[in-house]
């Protein structure tokens, strides 16, 4: 699903490059759309539950909502409706510092956290909780925590969870390891490298 998300994007580009058919542009939209839902959850979290490729997606589909704005082109309403789920669930991630909880693999992510959502215009509010991604948010003044709520089936995880106040993280989880060797990053993802209500 990734591969095919990023050939579409890619495509989606390729139309505000260069002087295409409509046909073309609308066969660029299907797959757009097509490849977004298959990837994006009704809730605006990623199927694999990792924030981290969640922000990765909003890297490449925010950039080309401008290009396409910008191109005078018509936005497909698949990227609108994707990029207006995403954000919301990227707040509900984000922690005091701004930058991600580091939860099923996730990584801080803050400089990428700071530049997507100062191209939020809409400045939303997070959610508080996403069911279909299994992330609960709750806060109070400056504290802020983020909970893993995902069902067993899906989590390795379950209860993790994250705890800051103000732009202090205090109860914390590992970040992903930026070696990126697979045995590492499925090892972020189980309930050791998290702190836990277990």
């Amino acid at each position: 699903p990734a591969l095919a998300l990023d050939k579409a994007i890619a495509l989606t580009m390729a139309t505000t490059a260069f002087k295409v058919s409509a046909q073309a542009r609308n066969q660029a939209n299907a797959q757009l759309a097509k490849a977004l839902e298959r990837v994006i959850q009704p809730d605006g979290g990623h199927v694999s539950r990792n924030a981290s490729r969640l922000v990765d997606i909003a890297l490449d589909l925010v950039p080309l909502r401008m290009s396409l704005q910008s191109s005078r082109s018509p936005v497909p309403s698949a990227l609108n409706a994707a990029i207006e789920r995403i954000m919301p669930m990227l707040r509900l991630l984000c922690m005091g510092d701004g930058g991600l909880a580091c939860l099923q693999g996730a990584a801080p992510r803050t400089e990428d956290m700071a530049a997507l959502f100062s191209a939020d215009l809409s400045q939303g509010r997070p959610l508080s909780l996403a069911p279909h991604s299994g992330f609960g948010r709750l806060a109070f003044g400056d504290s802020v925590m983020v909970v893993d709520t995902g069902a067993a089936q899906d989590c390795k995880s379950t209860l993790g969870f994250e705890f800051s106040h103000g732009g202090q993280r205090i109860i914390i989880s590992c970040s992903a390891s930026e070696a990126g060797r697979k045995d590492w990053c499925d090892a972020m993802r189980r309930s050791a490298a998290h702190s836990t209500w277990d």
